[in-house]
């Protein structure tokens, strides 16, 4: 199986990259990632130091201001196509998400106050009673 291909467009200035749709009849209607293939470098370099930062310990919102922020540094980047293509991210954010709630639901039922939950799954309290507030008997 494969996805959708990633392309240059060689007869634009700078190369722009577009994502074009597969299996659709045609290959028109793409989706432009990067106004040039320079920008499209910066992006997957943008890409790469978050995940080096982060890890896989991420939320949904901050893969959401990952491509916030690649849309805003290029005109070209359809928002969409970006979500799309970042998907993995998402998937690993909404498994680390489940995983904190339980690992807080379950320090919680143990009676740990927030600032001890708080330095054993090193999170600000903040983080710590956001996630409180997701749990059935803690809002």
């Amino acid at each position: 199986m494969c996805g959708d291909p990633i392309i240059a467009d060689v007869t634009e200035a700078g190369y722009s990259i577009s994502k074009l749709m597969h299996d659709m009849g045609n290959w028109e209607g793409g989706s432009y990632l990067a106004q040039s293939m320079l920008e499209f470098l910066d992006h997957l370099c943008c890409i790469n130091m978050f995940i080096q930062q982060n890890g896989t310990n991420i939320r949904k919102r901050d893969v959401e201001n990952l491509v916030k922020t690649i849309s805003k540094k290029d005109t070209y980047a359809d928002n969409s196509s970006w979500k799309s293509l970042l998907q993995p991210l998402f998937t690993i954010a909404k498994e680390y998400e489940n995983t904190m709630k339980v690992k807080i639901a379950d320090m919680l039922g143990q009676g740990m106050k927030i600032s001890t939950v708080s330095e054993r799954v090193n999170l600000s309290k903040k983080e710590v009673y956001e996630y409180m507030k997701t749990l059935r008997g803690y809002s």
